[in-house]
């Protein structure tokens, strides 16, 4: 079993002034409810002094386990399918 700061975690990048970033932070807070052993973070890169990982290029960019796993908005069963791989990897 892995170290309790070895939970996944899922950093979703958004901006302000992004069409689709409202529908980015309703899955991610829909994550966040259904998956409370991964840390779920949004990032707001117009206010976060957060820099952005090199394979951030555009938002919303989701990003599990320092991972990008999407480019724009994935539907909630493509995010909850990468959520369970890493619990279960995570528990392996």
């Amino acid at each position: 079993a892995g170290a309790p700061d070895r939970a996944p975690r899922l950093d979703v990048y958004v901006a302000s002034d992004c069409v689709g970033c409202a529908a980015a932070r309703a899955v991610t807070a829909r994550a966040r409810l259904a998956y409370p052993r991964v840390t779920v973070a949004v990032v707001d890169l117009d206010v976060s002094s957060i820099r952005p990982p090199p394979g951030v290029i555009a938002v919303p960019t989701f990003v599990l386990n320092d991972r990008v796993i999407s480019l724009g908005t994935p539907s909630w069963e493509q995010i909850a399918a990468q959520l369970e791989a890493a619990i279960t990897e995570e528990r392996s």
